[in-house]
């Protein structure tokens, strides 16, 4: 499973020799706050590749982690004392938290699916102000499309099942569906109770159908009907993470917490090297990493390409921002 770590290395190097030249930070410290959901997990790998790369850069940021309190809020008086230009917020629990202080402190978010930023109401879009930007966990569908392409050069009609919050990505993966020469087939759940019937519908009209995050309609028992289903139609699924390919994807393109941290890192880099904290996300994965079920694609006869030559045909579909 090759890690795509993947970026034009010119400009970390020239974010790099501004941060240590220019006067954002007046020889000291740069003070960045990381606010976790929960203590350890998938929230602690974010933070491990969060605080790797910047040492890797020699940085002169500091990172203070901060915890949530019973009620799940921030001290308004920690947040005065740290200083902080940018607060981190890994995970849900922690977005809501610091979306609280962001006319104080600017708010980067971190490992959240789109659907669950498109849940947070009355907040304005990722971006708009500068003082709000997320890094999705979703990968970009021009990257996903161009996976199934090259993955499945046969394939033509894509499945994918979404929830009402999910249906603002309809427009962006038809498109990108178009650009790859396939046509989406978007199932929408409404009724949850017949999410059942919508797969089984889904899945016997697709050449291949791809999973997004989406918790709504994506969950155990429903991720379940849906690789069973595919399964008896002999339909292949693509996943978004190693969870997936495991439960009997097909593959998955996905970005792990390290790489994400990794990403948030480079972020702040950029900020400390302009001396600007504001932000112009919602941003896409930079980095991520391909997984193959090599016996389910024994099992429906596909030939699998080479792994590592599929990830670096894949290294072009790496947006700055969500446009």
């Amino acid at each position: 499973m090759p890690d795509r770590g993947r970026c034009r290395p010119w400009r970390w190097l020239l974010a790099c020799v501004l941060l240590w030249a220019g006067p954002a930070t007046g020889g000291a410290a740069v003070p960045v706050a990381v606010v976790l959901s929960k203590a350890g997990g998938i929230h602690a790998q974010t933070l491990a590749g969060l605080r790797q790369r910047l040492a890797a850069a020699g940085a002169p940021v500091r990172i203070k982690v901060l915890e949530l309190d019973e009620s799940g809020a921030l001290s308004r008086a920690t947040l005065a004392r740290g200083r902080f230009r940018l607060l981190v917020a890994v995970g849900s629990r922690a977005t809501q938290a610091a979306l609280v202080h962001r006319r104080e402190v600017p708010v980067l978010s971190v490992l959240m699916p789109e659907v669950a930023v498109r849940a947070l109401a009355g907040l304005p879009e990722p971006g708009d102000d500068g003082r709000f930007a997320v890094i999705y966990l979703d990968q970009p569908p021009d990257r996903q499309m161009a996976f199934i392409r090259r993955l499945l050069p046969r394939a033509r009609t894509v499945g994918v099942l979404l929830g009402r919050l999910g249906q603002g990505k309809r427009r962006l993966l038809a498109q990108a569906a178009r650009r790859h020469g396939l046509e989406l087939r978007a199932a929408v759940v409404e009724d949850p109770a017949r999410t059942a019937a919508v797969i089984q519908d889904m899945v016997g009209g697709s050449d291949v159908v791809l999973a997004v995050y989406d918790p709504v309609v994506i969950n155990a028992r429903s991720a379940r009907w849906l690789l069973v289903s595919a399964y008896q139609k002999q339909v292949p699924v693509i996943g978004f993470s190693r969870a997936f390919v495991r439960a009997g994807a097909l593959a998955s393109l996905y970005s792990s917490p390290r790489l994400v941290g990794r990403q948030a890192a480079e972020l702040i880099l950029e900020m400390a090297a302009a001396g600007r904290w504001r932000m112009l996300g919602p941003y896409y994965p930079r980095y991520f990493s391909v997984e193959f079920n090599r016996r389910l694609a024994r099992a429906l006869r596909i030939r699998l390409p080479d792994e590592e030559q599929l990830s670096r045909q894949m290294e072009g579909f790496v947006p700055d921002a969500v446009l």
